[in-house]
């Protein structure tokens, strides 16, 4: 911790009681308590459609359901969501209790991760008043496939966090693509392609990932995370790599930008 370098820790879950994260078990426990203490409607929520990067709001049954089960648009291409932050950390415990304690429960090294009482935790000695950075617990639940697709990716962009992070991995679930829907896919892609070059924009994320691709810590630091039916995993990068970051995206950008003026 000390040197930023992720540490990974297999199995927590397997220290808490056993509470389900199935989609549909935190659905049910969600509507037994729908804000019933603070009178907001928890039962609709406000998720990302990652295609166009604009809030939706839809019930928390459908977007439940769309996890499992998968949702896609007219053209057969996936329609991937993300929940991010959710429940407010203030209110979880109120709205989910029991995933809350699971949650609890389950964190590792609680010196350092316990939110409420870890006693190397600094931001819990932090006097009244001051503004602390959000402890949580809270969730991130995003739908996702296999194939990359370039587009409408439910990843995580990357960013620097502002103090240390927990992440588990609750749960995960596998949705098959039909023949048609692959073969829709595949189609789209090309397409998506040949615009991507038409616009100059691929080049320049080349560049990036070509640049980056250097600077991404030792395998042994780059971890993935992984369950029956898929997993996550994280691309982690050095401290001291990020003024390299800083410049590549800069770069970047320009070019775009300059791309852009002469079109």
């Amino acid at each position: 911790m000390a040197n930023g370098k992720p540490v990974i820790v297999q199995n927590v879950l397997e220290q808490a009681s056993g509470l389900s994260w199935e989609p549909m078990v935190m659905w049910r426990a969600l509507s037994e308590n729908p804000g019933a203490e603070t009178g907001t409607d928890y039962l609709n929520v406000k998720a990302i459609d990652c295609l166009t990067g604009c809030e939706v709001e839809i019930n928390t049954r459908q977007f439940f359901e769309g996890y499992t089960e998968g949702r896609t648009y007219d053209n057969l291409w996936p329609e991937m969501l993300k929940l991010k932050d959710w429940p407010p950390s203030d209110e979880f415990d109120n709205l989910l209790p029991r995933h809350g304690e699971e949650f609890m429960s389950a964190l590792p090294f609680k010196e350092y991760t316990d939110p409420k009482a870890g006693i190397l935790n600094l931001a819990v000695k932090l006097p009244t008043g001051v503004l602390k950075p959000d402890l949580g617990p809270k969730t991130y639940i995003a739908y996702g496939i296999e194939e990359e697709l370039g587009r409408g990716d439910s990843v995580t962009k990357l960013h620097c966090d502002m103090s240390d992070a927990v992440n588990i991995l609750t749960h995960t679930a596998e949705v098959d693509l039909t023949p048609d829907q692959r073969l829709s896919i595949s189609q789209l892609k090309r397409v998506h392609l040949q615009q991507d070059i038409r616009e100059g924009i691929k080049s320049c994320m080349n560049h990036v990932e070509e640049e980056t691709e250097d600077m991404m810590t030792p395998s042994e630091d780059k971890h993935s995370s992984k369950s029956d039916g898929g997993g996550a995993l994280w691309d982690i990068f050095r401290r001291e790599d990020v003024p390299k970051l800083e410049k590549i995206f800069k770069e970047a950008l320009e070019a775009v930008q300059a791309y852009l003026w002469l079109s």
